[in-house]
């Protein structure tokens, strides 16, 4: 039986966490996921971590051959008055998976917390986010600040109630849930989506 997960909220991705600027560690497994004919795009999951604790439990990961994903972004900070650029966590507290079924051995790493959940269901991630942030971080992982999909204030679109519905991209929750403006009962209302389903205008 799945130990117990913490749920979506565990971290926010506003959370601060220790500077990185080691070298990308390896995120492939020792295996690559086939592509199966009609198969859905779900296929990665969410894991979190304890703090400062995602380059070792990617390290693991690896050693185990599960394939995964662990992105970081290049950001400008000022230090002793001085504009510098430090490599950070792009979302501190989570890392990207496959798991393939292999629930309890990935629990079982040092560092690790438990899967995501949303609604007490193991959170599945859309293959076209990680793909897309893959793309931008290259094979560094590494991403530059303003590489971000979505920023705030950017419009999209985003089904609601089975129509597709014009928004107002608002901010990050987690890698896999956002918060966006859009219309509904007469009004302006924030709503979490799932970031696989915004799409820009």
């Amino acid at each position: 039986m799945l130990s117990a997960a913490r749920d979506a909220t565990i971290s926010p991705i506003s959370q601060s966490n220790a500077l990185l600027a080691l070298p990308c560690a390896p995120n492939r497994g020792y295996f690559s996921r086939p592509t199966m004919q009609g198969e859905g795009a779900l296929g990665y999951q969410l894991i979190s971590v304890s703090p400062n604790m995602e380059q070792a439990v990617s390290r693991s990961l690896g050693l185990h051959g599960i394939d995964h994903e662990w992105f970081r972004v290049r950001r400008r900070v000022i230090h002793r008055g001085k504009l510098a650029h430090r490599i950070q966590p792009l979302f501190p507290g989570y890392v990207f998976v496959i798991a393939r079924y292999l629930y309890q051995l990935i629990e079982r790493i040092w560092g690790v917390r438990g899967f995501v959940r949303f609604g007490g269901v193991i959170e599945e991630i859309h293959e076209r986010v990680v793909n897309g942030l893959r793309l931008r971080a290259g094979p560094s992982c590494i991403l530059n600040e303003d590489a971000l999909p979505f920023r705030d204030g950017d419009r999209c679109s985003v089904k609601l109630g089975g129509q597709l519905t014009e928004a107002i991209f608002r901010s990050y929750l987690t890698p896999a849930r956002a918060a966006v403006d859009a219309p509904m009962f007469g009004g302006i209302c924030s709503v979490t989506v799932r970031l696989g389903d915004l799409r820009p205008v």
